[in-house]
């Protein structure tokens, strides 16, 4: 951005120095269908840097508002899959146990079956 920035500092600077150079121009006529326009020369320079200006930063906005809506919505979904991860879900919080909320515990093994789950 700083660099875009950069750039457009210095065309303006460049547009600056070639349009007030001569402070001795002439008008100039510009005929478009039925329309005549006669001016001064730095006016219509301006007037040509502003609507190329203008139209260059209509042909730009949308894209670049598209991905800092993209940006924005994928901050927001780390953040709240952040704080998914770093808190305890609901249902631990309640009872104790991670799962279903009507976690019931197991039954009591007996000896035989102890052996049974010890030795396989």
């Amino acid at each position: 951005m700083k660099f875009f920035l950069f750039v457009i500092l210095v065309i303006a600077g460049i547009f600056g120095m070639i349009t007030f150079q001569n402070t001795e121009a002439q008008d100039v006529s510009i005929q478009f269908a039925k329309w005549n326009f006669t001016e001064h020369i730095a006016i219509l320079l301006a007037a040509a840097f502003g609507v190329g200006l203008l139209s260059g930063i209509v042909l730009v906005m949308p894209p670049w508002m598209k991905k800092a809506s993209a940006a924005r919505h994928s901050k927001k979904r780390i953040h709240e899959l952040e704080e998914k991860l770093t808190s305890p879900p609901e249902d631990v919080e309640q009872t104790g146990h991670k799962g279903d909320a009507e976690h019931k515990p197991e039954e009591p093994l007996d000896e035989k079956k102890q052996e049974e789950r010890f030795n396989s």
